[in-house]
């Protein structure tokens, strides 16, 4: 017999569904171990679900529009073949922080049910959207969203010494310290770019999982510098998450209405 996950994958396919038809929020980039040493593996899954809890995506050249190492010897891109499970196979990681990327395609998902639209429009934030669509006069039982991911994680290779830094991810977040040599006792700092520029007053949802996968989820805002600060736990798990939405340009003939944008980031803390 075929596993649940096969036959779920198959019936997405034939459908031309999406993950977000069946409930699913927020993807994030989820490492096997967040430590390892010099030259060890890194094995990473590709998560779509919702409270730190998801179905591992496997490995789709499809779905990838970006898949990448940075280290601080530079970038490198990240190889795989479909079917691939977990998703980012890295062999003999360089000492020092890894920082794992992966960018998607564009995908659709079409609202048929405008609370559906409404419930997660107000739990980003961006409660202007709504007028927008009515003011505009479009349909509020049959539209689209076109939406793209952004996902970092930081992964520690010995000690994990160096810097994330900007990328140039339309969507980022960018973390001004370092979860695994830095102190932390007072926050991580964060900042959120959009486009390259700092993006004020913009929700960063924080979800954290501790060692009994107890999960805690809180927001912030950033200042008008785009800066935010993290509180954090020893020994957590951390997934942040900002979303940008905004109008779709280009596809209203195929009722694609809006666009959103995902940046996430994932680190567990020592």
């Amino acid at each position: 017999m075929f596993p649940i996950r096969r036959i779920l994958f198959i019936t997405l396919c034939l459908f031309g569904l999406t993950a977000s038809d069946v409930g699913a929020h927020e993807l994030w980039l989820s490492p096997q171990r967040f430590v390892v040493d010099e030259g060890a593996e890194i094995l990473a899954d590709i998560r779509i679900g919702e409270k730190f809890r998801g179905a591992a995506r496997e490995h789709r050249a499809q779905h990838i529009q970006r898949l990448e190492l940075y280290t601080q010897s530079g970038m490198s891109t990240i190889r795989g073949k479909d079917g691939d499970e977990p998703a980012l196979q890295i062999t003999k990681a360089p000492r020092g922080l890894a920082i794992l990327v992966y960018v998607t395609r564009p995908e659709y998902v079409t609202y048929h049910d405008w609370d559906q639209f409404k419930a997660f429009v107000e739990h980003k934030n961006s409660d202007w959207v709504l007028a927008r669509h009515k003011f505009n006069r479009w349909s509020t039982w049959r539209f689209s969203e076109r939406y793209t991911r952004f996902a970092k994680s930081f992964i520690a290779v010995g000690k994990g010494t160096g810097r994330d830094r900007a990328i140039g991810l339309e969507l980022e977040i960018v973390a001004e310290k370092n979860p695994y040599v830095d102190d932390i006792s007072g926050g991580l700092p964060v900042r959120v770019l959009y486009q390259g520029e700092p993006r004020s007053d913009a929700q960063v949802e924080i979800f954290a999982k501790n060692d009994s996968d107890r999960v805690t989820v809180t927001t912030t805002r950033t200042d008008a510098s785009g800066f935010a600060n993290i509180p954090v736990k020893p020994a957590t798990e951390y997934l942040l998450d900002s979303v940008v939405i905004r109008e779709a340009n280009g596809e209203p003939v195929n009722g694609v209405r809006w666009e959103s944008l995902w940046a996430s980031l994932t680190f567990r803390t020592p």
